[in-house]
């Protein structure tokens, strides 16, 4: 992927471009450096969140404007629920998780964000809930199947089940997935926050 950015920065004559792979929440960016910083879906990952957040207003010269996406609550989140449901119709419900533990929907809550955020000493801090439609695509049944299959988090189906219990998944998620199919591909709803915020 860093290669083909790249490739792509030189083909579009981008001089003042650099890709690195690194941990935002901890790589030593040159302080006070830049205009802005932008995360789509990245940041609720952090280990921990106001230390992260933190070491981003460091890079950000004063003023300087940070903005992200990030999930709301999985309940909002139908591309998300339903496959889970069609799952635990098979295996049962799955064992509760840590809400603020790092993961897809660790800041769901807009109280939590704006801790973090105060914590990590950003103001003039917005937060805008905005809905969406997602389009996961119009393939086969069992081409969307893999799919659901892949987004599984690796402890949803237990490391010892067996084919059976496997191929009861796959009827479960395509059954899911036979319901929601239209004209236009499996669609659902998705629910985010649009987060921005000063150094």
């Amino acid at each position: 992927m860093l290669d083909e950015a790249r490739r792509r920065a030189a083909d579009a004559g981008l001089a003042n471009t650099s890709f690195v792979v690194a941990d935002a929440g901890a790589h030593q960016f040159e302080p006070r450096h830049f205009d802005a910083a932008f995360s789509r879906m990245g940041i609720m990952f952090f280990a921990e969140p106001v230390a992260g957040f933190t070491n981003l207003r460091r890079a950000l010269r004063p003023g300087g404007r940070l903005t992200f996406v990030c999930w709301r609550s999985p309940a909002e989140n139908s591309w998300v629920t339903e496959p889970g449901q069609a799952v635990a119709e098979v295996l049962g419900p799955p064992e509760p998780m840590d809400p603020d533990a790092p993961g897809p929907f660790s800041l769901a809550s807009a109280d939590r964000i704006s801790s973090i955020l105060t914590g990590a000493g950003l103001v003039d801090i917005d937060i805008t809930p905005h809905d969406l439609p997602v389009n996961i695509g119009g393939g086969t049944t069992d081409e969307l199947v893999r799919y659901y299959m892949d987004l599984l988090p690796g402890t949803a189906i237990p490391e010892n089940a067996d084919e059976h219990v496997i191929d009861r998944v796959k009827a479960a998620l395509g059954a899911m997935v036979d319901r929601r199919r239209t004209a236009d591909g499996i669609t659902m709803g998705a629910a985010a926050w649009l987060v921005s915020a000063r150094a």
